[in-house]
């Protein structure tokens, strides 16, 4: 199983001093050359840069979205067995329709609960939105059912 990620989830945990949950979770992920550019920080040596996939089926993907999450569902249709970590919209359409799995950042924060890397999910939802990352209130309802802490 390889784990690959789009940039806005480790943007997001990075900038809650979070980024550890991908690790506790998944141990490896992989990100593609372009994803690395848009996340703009050092990387954690558990962060593998894969730059194989199709270009052909990358650049068609691009038309619908930007050139990350393009890149990293190109990657994740290129590997047998592969998660996609990724937030936006028009990207987990995408993903689903390619019957590639996927998972957002807030089922990370589910799953870290579920392992014990965290005792309770709020603070760390909490501190999403305080830093603004965007999450309706439907949304954080369901997660907050998801994690047992309503």
């Amino acid at each position: 199983m390889i784990i690959i990620s789009d940039a806005s989830p480790i943007i997001a945990l990075y900038e809650i001093d979070h980024l550890f949950l991908l690790k506790a979770v998944y141990d490896r992920i992989a990100i593609t050359s372009i994803v690395a550019r848009e996340v703009e920080i050092a990387l954690p040596d558990w962060v593998e840069i894969n730059d194989k996939y199709d270009d052909a089926l990358y650049q068609s993907i691009r038309l619908q979205l930007d050139d990350g999450e393009a890149s990293a569902i190109a990657l994740a249709k290129a590997k047998k067995q592969a998660i996609l970590v990724i937030d936006e919209r028009r990207g987990r359409m995408v993903a689903k329709d390619m019957q590639i799995e996927i998972i957002g950042l807030l089922g990370v924060i589910v799953k870290a609960k579920k392992m014990g890397v965290v005792t309770t999910g709020l603070p760390v939802l909490q501190a999403l939105v305080d830093n603004g990352f965007r999450l309706s209130p439907k949304l954080i309802a369901v997660t907050r059912k998801y994690l047992e802490e309503e």
